[in-house]
């Protein structure tokens, strides 16, 4: 993890199998658009109109924000200071789907719901087993390593 003044970066470090000149490999997959959004931010400098937009590209869209928070939210339930454990139910009721009813238990085992929250609670404690607060927290060196993870 590489910190500047205005942003944080993940650089993989690789051994090339043919030997070349120093630069940059970027993989031709998905999300290459924001691959190269991200490499642009990192080599430009800060007042080009060219970081700002690739800046810009690297923030997050309004739903996948939404969703962070969501799993953010789950996060904060599932490691409340109390020790007690929420139901699958109770976070569905609280943050997933406020406002509606809870209705029968034999409903609620058979329903899509139960499993968008099991899903969704997955998704929360993998994003925490993986390391999230890393990104989130301050930079303490300009380079740290993999690992803390």
């Amino acid at each position: 993890m590489i910190a500047g003044p205005r942003a944080r970066h993940r650089v993989l470090v690789a051994q090339c199998v043919v030997p070349s000149p120093a630069g940059y490999l970027v993989a031709a997959d998905g999300p290459l658009d924001l691959r190269l959004a991200a490499l642009s931010a990192f080599l430009a400098h800060p007042s080009c109109p060219r970081a700002v937009l690739a800046r810009a590209a690297l923030k997050p869209s309004v739903y996948q924000a939404y969703r962070l928070q969501l799993l953010l939210a789950i996060l904060d339930r599932l490691d409340h200071p109390s020790g007690a454990q929420p139901t699958m139910r109770q976070i569905a009721s609280d943050l997933i789907y406020p406002g509606t009813s809870g209705g029968r238990a034999i409903d609620w085992k058979t329903s899509s719901r139960r499993r968008q929250t099991q899903r969704l609670v997955a998704e929360a404690r993998h994003m925490r087993d993986e390391g999230y607060r890393a990104l989130l927290a301050p930079a303490s060196s300009s380079i740290s390593s993999n690992a803390d993870r």
